[in-house]
């Protein structure tokens, strides 16, 4: 692991001194709000994502009650609930993930 960090060490180096050129002069001085910005824009999506995913289900759910029976839209509902709860599992370990991340980078800017 070491001699990957050693490899990668310098580009990282130069991607942090590019950012903080970018953002010289404008309302973003620091790296930690640029982080935290991205951090809450990516949870915004991804909670609207999750509000459209139980719409889904809703939906998929609703399907399914007026079927009446009928195998075709018994199993296009079915679909339609195992592709929502798919996708809602994966947007909620996104947001799990970004919470946390977003979480550590503000504890950690806070100390330096």
């Amino acid at each position: 692991m070491a001699p990957l960090y050693l490899l990668i060490a310098p580009i990282v180096a130069q991607a942090d001194d590019n950012l903080d050129k970018a953002v010289k002069g404008t309302p973003l001085e620091s790296r930690a709000e640029i982080y935290i910005y991205l951090g809450s824009f990516i949870q915004y999506i991804l909670g609207t994502l999750g509000i459209v995913l139980i719409i889904l289900i809703i939906y998929g759910g609703f399907t399914w009650m007026t079927a009446n029976g009928d195998s075709a839209k018994i199993d296009k509902a079915k679909g339609i609930l195992l592709a929502s709860l798919i996708g809602l599992i994966i947007v909620l370990a996104a947001y799990v993930i970004t919470f946390t991340v977003v979480t550590d980078l503000q504890q950690f800017t806070q100390k330096t």
